[in-house]
């Protein structure tokens, strides 16, 4: 059974392929065109790329407010092609939000809370829909479709089944709001938020229970901060009050957390803390993983396919890979910019210690926001001026954006308070009173961290280069931020060596096959 998830609704296009209970792949399009959350038709794209669908069982995408804002390549399938049209199902976009939490968890029975801006699914009775031709599609909206930005679900077996959904809290639209009405960022730069937050002090601005509605202008920095701050404590106030009616109503301890508001790490690791619960968000929690979620669903919980047990369902490295030959042609193209040589691992661990900046290419790329070692900018976490060379020369963002620890999974009670899996990056933990000083770049102001757990079972690689500058050093951890600068991560190898020559990274490394790149001395 081969199933084609397409996700295109405004924004985070993306398709993936699950077959017999496996992620064959998941490609998001902003890593394609360049353009961060790009809503470019990811259909199109997989039909320029794989020729056809016709190995394809069914094509699962996810239900809009309206028609047109499906790509207009798999509309035209539908329409001239019946064949194409009796495969193509629609399911719902909290409904896939859920599905990619919950069976990417190993819980047998969980909550699921899918949080964000806002999506539509059928209210009636959240079944399978084919996908109806219509003459005026952008005229006619489906029958019995509802937004939320607040969903609940149970899960248990292999079904998900709705408990709430509706448009209260209102977390998500208000972030959104924020974000761009307040402070000029655009859609999508709520983590900016999250981060001027641990700058503020409680309580300017959070006076009433309409807090959101506020309309201020903010005439400083600090005023900013206080602001985020305020918003920060507001959203986490009203995400505990609600979810903790569902808790003890249905008294389960494992949650699922995802939707865009899941991004928010801080209220990620403040809800294992407040409900002492075994918390999942899935490594794409966003809408760029509704292709994934929207294929599982249809496989799991609508052909009552068994859950999987596959690596493919539990990793974020479900892109693409790029051969040693395929690197090596890209860096030839580079020959009168960049030096080329083998260097082994323990000689980029030197460079580490000599506090150079290194971006790490290897094996499959990220699917989802972080840089999880393979598409990587590392560096010394014990250097405290490691987070502002970062961030003015290389990422050219602002001086209070933080930046994230990798640490060894067996290392992290000896780090942290709390001994937590984190392996997308997905909770921010306080770091232990007497550890903080002595990785002062990757500890935030409120002194915790955005962890990465790392396991030689996910990525062998990038653990061991861990693990050498362990025995190194004495610490399990390096400082980690994405490999990109104001645009989305690096996909290819040509992405990388482009954004390496226009930044001041020191080297690029190709960790796989331990190909050093660095510039050659032009006059």
């Amino acid at each position: 059974m081969k199933i084609l998830g397409i996700q295109h609704g405004g924004h985070d296009s993306s398709y993936s392929v699950l077959e017999d209970g496996k992620i064959i792949i998941c490609e998001e399009m902003e890593r394609i065109d360049r353009i961060k959350r790009s809503n470019k038709d990811a259909f199109q794209y997989y039909l320029d790329r794989y020729g056809d669908v016709t190995d394809v069982d069914y094509i699962v995408t996810i239900i809009s407010n309206v028609l047109s804002s499906y790509p207009k390549s798999l509309y035209d399938m539908v329409l001239l092609d019946k064949e194409i049209g009796d495969k193509t199902i629609q399911v719902g976009h909290h409904q896939s939000h859920a599905a990619n939490a919950f069976y990417g968890s190993d819980f047998e029975k969980a909550l699921i809370f899918s949080v964000d801006g806002g999506g539509w699914d059928n209210i009636n009775d959240f079944s399978v829909y084919k996908f109806p031709p219509m003459e005026n599609p952008s005229q006619i909206m489906f029958s019995g479709m509802s937004p939320a930005s607040f969903t609940v679900w149970l899960g248990e077996g292999n079904k998900i089944n709705p408990i709430f959904h509706g448009n209260y809290p209102n977390v998500g639209p208000v972030w959104n709001s924020v974000t761009q009405n307040l402070f000029g960022l655009s859609n999508g730069q709520e983590g900016t938020c999250m981060a001027m937050a641990a700058y503020g002090s409680w309580g300017k601005f959070y006076n009433t229970k309409n807090f959101p509605e506020i309309n201020e202008t903010l005439n400083s920095e600090q005023e900013k901060f206080d602001f985020a701050h305020d918003l920060q404590t507001w959203t986490e106030n009203l995400v505990r009050e609600t979810m903790s009616k569902y808790i003890h109503k249905y008294k389960i301890n494992k949650l699922c957390f995802t939707g865009g508001v899941s991004l928010n790490c801080v209220l990620a690791g403040k809800i294992q803390e407040w409900f002492d619960v075994d918390l999942y968000v899935p490594p794409v929690p966003y809408d760029g993983g509704l292709s994934i979620g929207a294929a599982q669903l249809l496989y799991h919980h609508f052909m009552d396919a068994p859950r999987s047990n596959d690596i493919s369902y539990r990793t974020p490295y479900l892109g693409n890979s790029y051969t040693k030959k395929s690197i090596l042609d890209s860096v030839n193209g580079y020959s009168d910019l960049i030096n080329v040589e083998n260097v082994s691992l323990e000689e980029i661990i030197t460079l580490l210690d000599n506090q150079k900046i290194i971006s790490i290419f290897s094996g499959r790329s990220e699917c989802g926001r972080r840089a999880l070692g393979n598409r990587s900018i590392i560096g010394d976490p014990r250097q405290p001026q490691m987070k502002d060379m970062i961030n003015q020369k290389v990422k050219h963002r602002q001086w209070y954006r933080p930046i994230a620890p990798s640490i060894l999974r067996e290392c992290v009670s000896d780090w942290f308070v709390r001994d937590v899996d984190s392996p997308y990056m997905n909770v921010a933990i306080e770091f232990k009173s007497d550890k903080k000083t002595i990785v002062p770049a990757v500890v935030h102001k409120d002194g915790t961290g955005r962890l990465h757990t790392v396991t030689e079972e996910l990525n062998q690689p990038y653990y061991n280069l861990i693990k050498h500058w362990y025995e190194y050093t004495g610490v399990p951890i390096i400082f980690n931020t994405s490999f990109n600068d104001r645009e989305p991560i690096v996909e290819t190898p040509e992405n990388a060596i482009d954004c390496f020559l226009r930044t001041e990274i020191d080297y690029l490394y190709f960790l796989e096959h331990k190909i050093l790149i660095t510039r050659k001395d032009i006059q």
